[in-house]
């Protein structure tokens, strides 16, 4: 099935991670993550903790295996990635890209490392004619799946002692092969201006309080993502406290995550971002209004979206916004809002209306 893959998939691979690997928050992230998949159908078997997942694929009624064990395997040649409990990382990894992808791409994204992993012994061996070796006997489509998914690795989980050679060995064979992954079209700038003023109108009307505190969490992305850009995962975790005042101004404080090796001597990443006194007065209120929800690490509560009860999954921790939420509200704010409300209307002979339904924050 791997050597078979689908051209189709291409598309949707991307060299860059939506979000990076953070101890503190990534396994909680996960774990949440699966559960909800658990959840959505009595068919998916993915505990964290197994190492062997079953995940229900509806469009073609079967289930798709992911075996851990094999990666397990693979990493025994490393013991960098014994020492590192490589095989959470991947874990983590893969169940953020369920978030964002379908069950097959994921599946395959997953098979695209493990044949990387053996390629190069375990990440032992990354010299590139001997990988240039293994690669020349492989079809186009698992050429790509396999620099494209070990790129999307890599830029999720960087902290390796081999990192740069690594990335510059799939840069090389990226280079060598030819491969490119399927342009994606982006929202046009007039699908973004018209999404931002429905932003903006929606949220200078007269909402319910139910209204307030369902979507108050896409205007906040919205307003913070335009002053910044920004992975998902770190607008999530905004802390509460985040909120600073200094000589009169105003800033937001970032839960930027570690840089990565390759940048860290030459990029530097922003933290703290000064925000107009009406955006923090804002934020401010949002901060009154949802006190009595109780306590909560992240800025959004969770506890205080109004989900419906076949929506609000078991959350194993719920004093954190994650992920998972922001895209079901984003999405639900497309559904209710923008196509129920404002009765916004795509040409349907073209994919526009799919690609503005996916706009997601982009990784600096």
């Amino acid at each position: 099935m791997f050597d078979n893959l689908a051209e189709e998939f291409l598309i949707d691979l991307e060299e860059f991670s939506e979000s990076m690997f953070d101890l503190e928050n990534s396994v909680e992230e996960a774990k949440n993550i699966l559960q909800e998949k658990m959840n959505e159908s009595p068919i998916n078997q993915c505990n964290f903790e197994d190492n062997i997942w079953y995940l229900h694929y509806k469009t073609t009624s079967n289930r798709r295996i992911i075996n851990f064990d094999q990666i397990k395997e693979l990493s025994v040649f490393n013991t960098e990635l014994r020492d590192m409990e490589f095989l959470t990382i991947i874990k983590c990894w893969v169940s953020n890209l369920l978030n964002s992808y379908s069950v097959p791409l994921v599946s395959t994204y997953t098979l695209g490392i493990m044949k990387f992993l053996k390629i190069t012994k375990g990440l032992t061996n990354i010299n590139i004619e001997d990988i240039s070796d293994d690669f020349s006997t492989l079809n186009e489509g698992t050429k790509a799946v396999i620099v494209l998914s070990s790129l999307n690795l890599l830029d999720y989980f960087s902290d390796l002692e081999k990192y740069e050679e690594i990335l510059s060995l799939l840069y090389e064979l990226k280079k060598q092969y030819n491969i490119e992954k399927k342009v994606r079209i982006l929202p046009s700038s007039r699908d973004i201006l018209v999404f931002s003023r429905i932003v903006e109108d929606f949220f200078s009307k007269e909402l319910t309080e139910k209204q307030y505190l369902r979507w108050f969490p896409i205007w906040f992305w919205w307003k913070v993502t335009n002053l910044i850009p920004m992975r998902p995962s770190e607008f999530c975790n905004i802390s509460r406290d985040s909120l600073k005042e200094l000589n009169g101004n105003y800033y937001i404080q970032l839960p930027r995550i570690k840089q990565k090796k390759v940048n860290s001597n030459r990029i530097q990443i922003v933290d703290k971002v000064y925000i107009p006194h009406d955006f923090y007065q804002k934020l401010e209120e949002y901060k009154q209004i949802t006190e009595k929800f109780g306590f909560t690490d992240t800025f959004i509560t969770y506890e205080s979206i109004p989900l419906n009860s076949n929506n609000k999954y078991n959350k194993i921790d719920r004093t954190k916004f994650s992920y998972a939420i922001l895209n079901y509200t984003l999405a639900s704010f497309y559904e209710h809002i923008v196509f129920g409300e404002y009765h916004i209307q795509f040409n349907p002979n073209n994919s526009e209306e799919t690609e503005f339904r996916k706009r997601q924050i982009m990784p600096t």
